[in-house]
């Protein structure tokens, strides 16, 4: 017989069909709602957008108003034309148009559908339970965590509660660090861990990693990660079978805890997600733009230092020619003054 299989990677497909469905079923509801305000001022936009993924000849098959290469924006806005050109040099990415309208209304309806369609199709999950703006302070979570622990290990660990001041140097460390183990080990100092199970805890707060062995001492080491997709469901059932509930606390406060400090890494000092993403792409843009003129200028200074080099070597060459001209042309003089007529080989040949 063949060897058994497990239906992880089957479940793992079956759930991701099933996750696309769900998502096409919300845009399609998404749309309806929108319909009767867009069609009046655009009929052929959400058309545009549905078939944006074929060719021009494609398109016009499929509808007659699909007769430009244009995929969002082909006509007026506001009483002046308005194309996928302008719409891309005034929002270069999505973030930019869902910034603009956290700070003023929409200026047109399909800009509205636009930042709305983007949210519920990358809307993440809601998996975790609570209210962020309750459990959005980390020194509310970490003392949290502190007393599940004392409450377990019986007051015998050496980590402390934190203050605010703690929390400002645990965030800075969080953006300020050059990679996960840099980030270690400045938290180790920060937090005070001096064992190895004080160590295990903020390693899982950080990289969101661990196993019971290792912080619980059971005889079965199931392994658990808190960004993996099926945490909630699988990994937290077999969990919720093995260890008690004072343990399951622990596990709750530190993905608690990892999970905030995941939306600190990616918000960092902004209040919303489209404010970090248009911070980024600067960011991005300027390092770009010293990237290209340091390249540049190396490319100049290389054809420079080429140029130069090329200009020696050629006058190089016409020095030793004119030297080695000059040094026959000396001979000549002197076998002339000592009298003979004719080089010597012709001398001997006559």
């Amino acid at each position: 017989f063949d060897q058994a299989e497990s239906a992880a990677d089957r479940r793992i497909k079956r759930s991701g069909r099933s996750r696309l469905d769900r998502r096409k079923l919300k845009l399609s509801w998404l749309q309806e709602v929108f319909a009767s305000e867009i069609e009046p001022l655009d009929k052929g936009f959400l058309p545009r957008m549905k078939y944006s993924s074929l060719f021009l000849e494609d398109k016009a098959q499929m509808n007659g108003l699909l007769s430009s290469k244009d995929s969002l924006f082909h006509g007026k806005m506001n009483g002046e034309n308005f194309t996928d050109r302008d719409y891309y040099k005034k929002y270069p990415t999505i973030y930019h148009l869902r910034k603009e309208l956290t700070e003023k209304p929409a200026d047109d309806v399909r800009l509205l559908y636009l930042a709305i369609h983007n949210i519920v199709k990358r809307r993440g999950h809601f998996l975790y339970e609570g209210d962020y703006n309750q459990n959005s302070s980390l020194t509310y979570s970490f003392n949290e965590l502190i007393d599940a622990l004392n409450d377990l290990l019986d007051g015998s660990i050496s980590l402390k509660k934190i203050g605010a001041d703690t929390e400002k140097d645990l965030l800075e460390a969080l953006q300020k660090s050059k990679g996960i183990k840099d980030t270690k080990q400045k938290y180790y100092q920060i937090l005070g861990a001096a064992n190895k199970f004080e160590k295990k805890i903020v390693d899982a707060m950080l990289d969101g990693k661990g196993n019971t062995k290792d912080f619980f001492g059971t005889e079965e080491s199931v392994k658990f990660a808190f960004g993996d997709e099926n945490f909630a469901v699988e990994q937290y059932q077999n969990l919720s079978a093995l260890l008690s509930d004072e343990q399951l606390v622990v596990i709750d406060r530190l993905n608690d805890i990892y999970s905030l400090l995941q939306l600190k890494k990616i918000l960092g000092d902004n209040d919303y997600i489209c404010q970090a993403g248009v911070a980024r792409y600067e960011t991005h843009r300027k390092q770009l733009a010293q990237l290209k003129n340091s390249s540049q200028s190396t490319i100049h200074r290389k054809n420079m230092i080429c140029s130069k080099i090329r200009y020696l070597k050629k006058w190089t060459q016409k020095a030793q020619f004119c030297q080695l001209s000059f040094v026959h042309f000396k001979l000549q003089v002197r076998w002339k003054k000592a009298g003979g007529g004719t080089c010597k080989r012709k001398r001997q040949n006559a």
